[in-house]
């Protein structure tokens, strides 16, 4: 299968279920490269959806009202797990960013001056630096920004729900 091909299934999948969820609304195909490994972006049109299920969607702490974005993280994990279940567990899958409203952009650039503060760090101190509160999706991107600087490692540590990564530099070991 193709990328169009499975872009085009991940937008039919969500579409699917968010209907069953019951939010009516259309989704969109952005990002789409030639990189299966960067897979494509499906955005949920919020124009038809009320504050509220913006934000239900999203996820957000109940006592503090900060987004979390635990829903759209769920909602992203099983939309990867349902649409590459055909694969065996050694093949890469087709990955799938699922975005609503701007959060994941939103939280790109906190993560963005997260990894940007990490190599600053690791440059200087010659140090480790742990990046602790990350899902696995966030985690990813990390470890994906971090692919363009050939002079720092990064690897996960720890196990669900206490994951997290860390950054060095590849000659500190």
């Amino acid at each position: 299968m193709g990328l169009r091909e499975q872009s085009e299934l991940g937008k039919k999948w969500l579409i699917q279920l968010l209907e069953i969820l019951g939010y009516v609304c259309d989704v969109d195909i952005t990002d789409e490269v030639n990189d299966p490994r960067r897979g494509c972006t499906l955005v949920i049109d919020h124009k038809h959806l009320l504050p509220d299920q913006v934000q239900a969607l999203i996820g957000i702490d109940a006592v503090s009202g900060i987004k979390t974005g635990v829903t759209l993280d769920a909602i992203q994990h099983l939309a990867n797990t349902a649409l590459n279940a055909h694969l065996t567990p050694d093949a890469n899958g087709f990955f799938y960013v699922v975005e609503l409203n701007g959060y994941r952009k939103e939280r790109q650039a906190v993560l963005t001056k997260i990894a940007e503060e990490a190599i600053a760090y690791v440059t200087e101190n010659q140090n480790d630096y742990p990046i602790k509160n990350l899902s696995a999706a966030e985690r990813r991107q990390v470890h994906m920004f971090f692919e363009d600087y050939p002079h720092i490692e990064t690897f996960s540590e720890g196990k669900e729900p206490h994951r997290y990564l860390v950054v060095r530099l590849k000659s500190a070991k």
